[in-house]
């Protein structure tokens, strides 16, 4: 017999994937308009990334209308979630979520967007409520998130908005480009405050619980020791400089350099495994995704990196067997379908035998009914002997008187 399995681990990736749009503001392209050419070279390296991820669940951000239609095209196994589809052209982007379409039911899923970009300063996020189709019943709800990297009102507007949406959901993963590196404050790399602290309190929103879960965590390499133990320090050697950039736009004038760590994961309820956070990365020296005036093959497509972590959730008893019970439950009805069958055909049978004794007193009662108005009665009976008898008397007197013979005179 196999083994029941404890928990169903989803492999999830975060990655901003730098819109057609936006490479007129990058200075890694030397802030020109990409070519037509070079974005469909660029945009096909994307695809082929996500595609070779083997994960379950793609949280991305600057996701234009012509990338999403290559998503729904070329990337079967996955469905795809965005609000680009209701754009005519590639002039915005947006945030955009895919998962493994063999292993998640959507449930629910909001849009958070503002045409006033003092709520939100043009930034979104998607959020989308799934439900596993191994662990029946067990939900988790992925926001993609892109926050401004100049306004810290219009962050928090987000975050807020993002907290209150999720407040009554146990499973969250919240993932994105939060356009903040507040590893050190004073490196210049976040101009818009934010912390890890603040972050998780506008995430939490409202909820006072007390529950180990009920909080949001951020998940980074090596974050809980309890899982390393004296392994610990290899663990951490194995994270290596951590960056999702080497190009921050945002860095400020006092920035040494602009290597920054501006792609976060959060989470609560599910479980994170510390040692499969991993971002992936050629490095930053002589980084570049290619060399203009002449172009020339693109090794990197994006001015971010993607970053990947393995959550694990719980699946309960009745979770695991609720296979077996749908199959028990269905060997069940089939029984008592069988036996409800069996007693109307009992049923139709007694019917059948009961109108056929019906049928059969019915013709007895006419029958001697028939033969009983073919009897004479008693008192007829003896009449009929009296007058046969008065009858007979009476010829035998006219037998006995003289015949008289007329004579002729």
């Amino acid at each position: 017999m196999s083994s029941k399995p404890s928990k169903e681990e989803i492999k999830i990736m975060t990655y901003n994937v730098l819109a057609h749009c936006a490479t007129k503001h990058n200075e890694l392209l030397e802030k020109n308009l990409e070519k037509i050419e070079e974005m469909t070279q660029r945009y096909n390296i994307i695809v082929n990334t996500l595609d070779n991820s083997e994960c379950d669940v793609i949280l991305l951000q600057e996701v234009d209308k012509t990338l999403f239609e290559q998503f729904t095209d070329k990337l079967i196994n996955y469905t795809a979630y965005s609000n680009v589809v209701n754009y005519k052209n590639n002039a915005r982007f947006e945030t955009c979520v895919l998962f493994n379409k063999s292993k998640f039911i959507c449930k629910k899923k909001t849009f958070i967007s503002s045409e006033d970009k003092n709520i939100y300063d043009g930034k979104n996020a998607y959020t989308i409520t799934l439900e596993s189709i191994l662990n029946k019943g067990k939900e988790i709800t992925f926001v993609s998130v892109h926050l401004s990297g100049k306004n810290e009102t219009a962050s928090k507007n987000l975050l807020t908005e993002i907290g209150t949406i999720v407040s009554s959901d146990d499973n969250v993963i919240v993932a994105g480009d939060f356009n903040c590196d507040y590893t050190d404050p004073s490196s210049g790399l976040c101009q818009t405050g934010l912390t890890k602290e603040i972050i998780i309190k506008y995430l939490n929103g409202e909820i006072k619980d007390d529950k180990l879960n009920s909080n949001f965590k951020e998940a980074v390499c090596g974050d809980d020791v309890s899982y390393v133990s004296e392994n610990e320090t290899e663990v951490l050697k194995k994270c290596g400089e951590k960056v999702t950039t080497c190009h921050f736009d945002y860095a400020t004038e006092s920035a040494s350099n602009k290597k920054a760590l501006i792609d976060r994961i959060f989470y609560k309820g599910v479980v994170f495994n510390h040692n499969t956070y991993d971002i992936i990365t050629p490095g930053c020296d002589n980084y570049q995704i290619w060399t203009r005036p002449i172009m020339s093959p693109i090794k990197n497509a994006s001015d971010h990196f993607p970053l990947i972590g393995v959550f694990s959730i719980h699946i309960a008893n009745d979770s695991f067997n609720n296979r077996k019970k749908r199959s028990n439950s269905t060997e069940s009805k089939r029984k008592k379908g069988k036996s409800k069958r069996e007693k109307r055909k009992s049923k139709r049978e007694k019917r059948k035998s009961k109108r056929k004794k019906s049928k059969s007193n019915r013709f007895n009662i006419k029958r001697s009914e028939s033969i009983k108005l073919n009897e004479p009665t008693k008192s007829e009976s003896t009449k009929s002997e009296s007058t046969k008898s008065e009858s007979i008397k009476s010829e035998s007197t006219k037998l006995n008187e003289p015949t008289k013979i007329n004579t002729i005179n």
